[in-house]
């Protein structure tokens, strides 16, 4: 019983210890809400937060995607054979091919002042290998966040009308 006690009483510390700063606490809510909190400390410690200005790829289009992004502020254009095709404003960027490495889909550019956190794919990799648990969080998070991007995609494709 003893051993019970403690067991419960560390698991209720670590959660109710674990502390995010505003900036965190907004990536939690809008990009991890289902992680349990000590999976997104951890991720959030393999990152690092900062200021993106306009030019910044965050992704090229046909190149090896390095680093998983989430934009929390600001705003960035997606481009596809230099044509801009999509706007974000916030969500991840890189999603799709930062865990099994592949070339991005597209360009990925910050348009204006931008607030970005970035951890690196090969960090990742690593995480996932040595924790299953955490490995199906994130894959959970990052394909509800690719299936957001469909859906957007289209409900404008719908809105646009017919090319004649």
């Amino acid at each position: 019983m003893v051993i019970s006690v403690v067991g419960i009483t560390r698991v209720f510390l670590i959660h109710h210890r674990l502390r995010f700063n505003d900036e965190e606490a907004q990536l939690v809510k809008r990009g991890l809400a289902r992680m349990p909190k000590p999976m997104s400390r951890r991720l959030l410690n393999a990152g690092v937060w900062r200021d993106a200005q306009p030019g910044v790829d965050l992704t090229t289009e046909g190149e090896a995607v390095s680093h998983l992004h989430f934009l929390s502020d600001g705003l960035a254009g997606v481009y596809f054979n230099e044509g801009k095709i999509a706007e974000i404003r916030e969500g991840f960027i890189g999603e799709m091919n930062v865990m099994e490495p592949g070339p991005a889909s597209a360009t990925v550019r910050i348009e204006a002042p931008s607030r970005v956190f970035s951890v690196s794919g090969e960090i990742l990799r690593r995480m996932i290998r040595s924790d299953e648990e955490f490995r199906a969080s994130l894959d959970q998070h990052l394909n509800a966040a690719i299936k957001s991007k469909l859906i957007e995609a289209n409900t404008k494709m719908k809105r646009k009308p017919a090319a004649e």
